[in-house]
């Protein structure tokens, strides 16, 4: 199917709008878990004009000691720096221009895979509307979702470099990798999408040669009217061993919805997380990977379309980040079966098949949104006006019992707090050199043993301990040993989540007693007090 340029390009900026109006504010302030402290970290670059956690030239990438992917801090800090925004209306802007590149990048990838006008239009529309992709550029710093965002433009890229490979192409789709590692640290798993890749070309060479030695065999048209069948079947074994050989099921076994030691209650378990992550249209992508399987002619970017969904399965047992990366790839195998489907129908009833596509995605996009956002959370009006107040009367670091709430304070204040990494509540992070708590620290090499596809560095710090020293002193009463690391990070006042318990402190996912908070219940004054939120004038 062939359309008219200026009709492609009012089609994408329509795709545009429809992201805009998708994503429009529902909460008064950003939501996520991660985004805040995210935040924090941007507010440093612009307040002290560096990165301070950028120690060794792997911190950039998060891959040494106490850094992170800093890639969205940067461009975060960048934005708000040039336009002279708040950090908080910087991150809104931002995911407007992240979901209005991320239609041109769509569509960038499915013209490289496809010149097919229909697919190259179904591509941007799924992809930009995926649930995982919608719930990731809403209103917060992006990470992730500009990790995807660039995961398309290094396929592109990719793509462009098999078909002409000049040194130029090849440094494109290298910049690409880079920028990708810059924001998460699962570019790495791009490497094992192109082992795969490689590994069937190598496949393909080795049938053309088989050919060429028994032609009379295999280019019988006996053999060729089988060819699909076989190439179906082979498909499918190598499908089946990799997903029940490799042991991704037995992660799948408790979920949300099924929990058991069935291989149905695993398959269950999977077709809810990846439902979850790209949404109602999933179905169509088993149609898409079969029209490209059954094509004639192939070449690369069939074989790459074909070796991707390969890759991906040994990885799925990464079951919290699955949504992350599988996203892209969806979409063009969604995209395939949706432009294959609406090929088939009748040209006078097609422009009704476009727009069913275009309801059931924005529908499926819409009740993401309305799902994942009470999951998700956002920051509330009163942590915003505790922030407020935090940062016009409290001097120093704010100590919280709760990362989640600490991260959001900060991220109104700009100013140290505790603990660092917000929810996840780190031991050690880039945040305990941007506060200044320590001011350098060793190291020692992993051991290449315990190395793993979701290692989160290559060094071991030695000796840093501010994650703990926070659990510390929080599990004390008021007295030297508290009042000891309460100097050392420079702590003045102590903030308190009194929505759901008494006197406690949550870390690591776990809740322990807080004898500090129980000890200021009864000594010392309340500065503050909002809907969920004390403060207590502690040292």
């Amino acid at each position: 199917m062939k359309l008219p340029r200026k009709t492609v390009y009012a089609i994408l900026l329509a795709f545009v709008f429809l992201n805009f109006v998708i994503r429009y504010p529902r909460t008064p302030h950003g939501v996520g878990v991660d985004s805040f402290s995210f935040a924090v970290l941007s507010n440093a670059i612009v307040e002290q004009g560096r990165a301070a956690w950028i120690v060794h030239p792997l911190s950039p990438f998060g891959l040494y000691p106490l850094s992170y992917p800093s890639g969205s801090f940067f461009l975060t800090a960048a934005l708000a720096s040039a336009s002279g925004v708040s950090l908080e209306v910087a991150t809104l802007i931002l995911s407007f221009l992240v979901a209005a590149l991320s239609v041109f990048a769509g569509f960038l990838m499915a013209r490289e895979f496809s010149r097919n006008d229909l697919f190259a239009i179904a591509v941007p529309l799924v992809f930009t509307l995926m649930p995982k992709f919608v719930t990731n550029t809403l209103w917060e710093v992006p990470a992730r979702g500009f990790f995807m965002t660039l995961t398309a433009l290094f396929l592109w890229a990719v793509l462009r470099a098999v078909k002409l490979p000049e040194p130029r192409q090849i440094a494109i789709a290298g910049l690409m990798f880079l920028l990708m590692s810059l924001f998460h640290r699962l570019a790495v798993l791009m490497v094992v999408v192109f082992i795969a890749f490689l590994l069937t070309m190598i496949f393909v060479v080795a049938t053309k040669i088989v050919k060429k030695q028994i032609p009379r065999v295999l280019m019988s048209p006996a053999f060729r009217r089988r060819s699909r069948i076989v190439g179906l079947a082979v498909y499918g074994s190598v499908f089946a061993v990799l997903l029940f050989g490799s042991g991704v099921l037995e992660t799948y076994h408790q979920g949300a919805y099924f929990s058991g030691d069935s291989v149905i209650t695993a398959f269950g378990n999977l077709a809810v997380s990846l439902g979850r992550s790209v949404g109602l249209l999933a179905p169509l992508a088993i149609v898409g990977i079969a029209v490209v399987l059954f094509s004639r002619n192939k070449g690369a970017p069939e074989y790459l379309f074909l070796s991707t969904p390969l890759a991906i399965v040994p990885t799925l047992f990464l079951r919290s980040y699955t949504g992350f990366y599988i996203v892209t790839f969806f979409a063009l195998f969604i995209g395939m079966g949706c432009a294959s489907l609406i090929s088939r129908v009748p040209k006078k009833h097609r422009s009704l098949a476009v727009l069913a596509l275009i309801v059931v995605a924005s529908v499926s996009a819409s009740q993401a949104i309305s799902f994942e956002l009470p999951r998700q959370t956002f920051m509330s009006e009163s942590e915003y006006t505790a922030g407020l107040y935090a940062k016009y009367h409290v001097s120093g670091t704010l100590a919280c019992n709760d990362g989640l709430l600490g991260s959001r304070i900060a991220s109104v204040t700009g100013d140290a707090y505790l603990p660092i990494g917000g929810a996840t509540t780190a031991t050690y992070g880039p945040d305990a050199l941007a506060f200044g708590f320590i001011d350098g620290f060793q190291t020692i090499p992993v051991p290449i043993t315990e190395l793993t596809i979701d290692s989160d560095a290559l060094f071991a710090p030695v000796g840093v301990t501010v994650g703990a020293d926070w659990s510390v002193m929080f599990s004390n009463r008021l007295g030297t040993r508290s009042e000891r690391i309460a100097d050392t990070y420079a702590v003045s006042v102590i903030c308190e989540d009194s929505r759901e318990f008494a006197t406690y402190h949550t870390g690591w996912g776990v809740t322990y007693e807080s004898l500090l908070l129980a000890d200021l219940y009864e000594n010392r004054y309340k500065t503050f007090e909002a809907n969920g939120v004390r403060m207590w004038l502690a040292f």
